[in-house]
Parts: C-alpha cells; sequence; structure tokens
C-alpha cells in the first residue's frame, strides 16, 4: 500500500513539474506575457490598439485586443516569432 501511495505521489508530482507553467517573458509590444513549462507554453496575446496607415503614415487607434492561446509539446518550443507569425497569419 505504501508504494503506491509513493509511487502515485511521485507521479503527481512530475506531472505538476511538466505541466504547471510559470511566468517567462513580457514583450514590448504593449504586453504580451509569455508562461512556460517543459511541455507547455501559454501566451496572452495584447494588441495596444494602436496601427499605422503607411500610405500616409498616420495612426488609427482601435479596441485593444486580448487572446490567449496554449501550445502544447512540440510546438512549445517554437520561439514566440514564430508562434506570432502562425499566430496573426503573416509572412516575411
Amino acid at each position: 500500500m505504501k508504494k503506491k501511495i509513493f509511487l502515485i505521489s511521485g507521479i503527481l508530482i512530475i506531472l505538476i513539474v511538466l505541466l504547471v507553467p510559470f511566468k517567462r517573458d513580457t514583450l514590448e509590444d504593449g504586453g504580451t506575457k509569455i508562461y512556460s513549462a517543459p511541455l507547455l507554453k501559454v501566451v496572452q496575446w495584447y494588441h495596444s490598439g494602436l496601427s499605422v496607415d503607411y500610405e500616409d503614415g498616420t495612426w488609427h487607434e482601435t479596441e485593444p485586443y486580448y487572446s490567449t492561446s496554449i501550445y502544447f509539446f512540440p510546438r512549445n518550443l517554437k520561439n514566440i516569432n514564430d508562434l506570432a507569425k502562425e499566430y496573426w497569419n503573416y509572412e516575411d
């Protein structure tokens, strides 16, 4: 019985270590936050609502945009720039 308790508690501890994310970084884009764990990455996307019209150089204010994405292994290993390209659907 004690072996089962130790085995179950050991498995729970390993799962907690692998799946509970900690705050890793805040980007300078206005507040996008990244939380990481070995098996997942949580990104709280933030778009400030300011955009520039490149034809006449004026700034337009829109509603701020908030969203959360969860990336599981192996996609959690990509850097934030690659994840942003996927998320916002743009190419270089």
